[in-house]
């Protein structure tokens, strides 16, 4: 079966390699990044650089002497730098799957930032498909892979059903183990 878009799928002397970049989603990229950006950018000149009265229409000293103003501007900020690294894992993240008999290797890298996890193939139980969006005010319908062993390792999330079904089913194949599809199939 041919990978789905993002996926690319080689054969290696220990075993197999499944890469994944995320694509598609290009709305709501543009819209967190925007909008982090826009929000950072008001923001800042709004509390720092605003004459006698600011965004709030008070006075900016007034408010960074206030004692709530610390934790506000550091969560505010903290949103900020959030939005900022969602907006850069969905254009530039990069996760591989290193399938071999003695392990599964994940490593998700962005930019010179890597985090590898080995996963002894003994401990690999099975995969199940996880609706992950498009209910109650989500309209976007999204599904997610986890990974049973000693503990629920998440493969994938808020993709469409198709990613999930193919890389559920080339773990399960791989590793011999059971491929639980969504109830919430849609």
């Amino acid at each position: 079966m041919e990978p789905p878009l993002g996926f690319k799928a080689s054969y290696m002397n220990s075993g197999y390699r499944i890469s994944y970049k995320s694509k598609g989603m290009g709305c709501m990229v543009f819209f967190v990044g925007s909008i982090s950006l826009v929000l950072g950018i008001a923001f800042t000149h709004a509390w720092f650089f605003s004459g006698p009265k600011n965004l709030f229409g008070e006075d900016s000293s007034y408010m960074k002497s206030q004692p709530w103003f610390p934790i506000a501007a550091v969560l505010f900020y903290g949103a900020i730098l959030l939005g900022c690294f969602i907006t850069l894992w969905k254009l530039l993240g990069v996760t591989t799957y290193d399938l071999s008999r003695q392990n599964l290797t994940l490593k998700k890298t962005l930019l010179f930032f890597s985090r590898t996890q080995n996963i002894p193939s003994g401990d690999i139980k099975k995969v199940i498909q996880i609706k992950d969006g498009g209910t109650g005010e989500d309209s976007f319908p999204s599904w997610g892979l986890n990974l049973y062993a000693k503990r629920k390792i998440k493969l994938l999330a808020k993709e469409p059903i198709d990613k999930s079904d193919w890389l559920g089913a080339e773990l399960a194949g791989y590793y011999d183990i059971e491929f639980e599809p969504s109830k919430d199939r849609e």
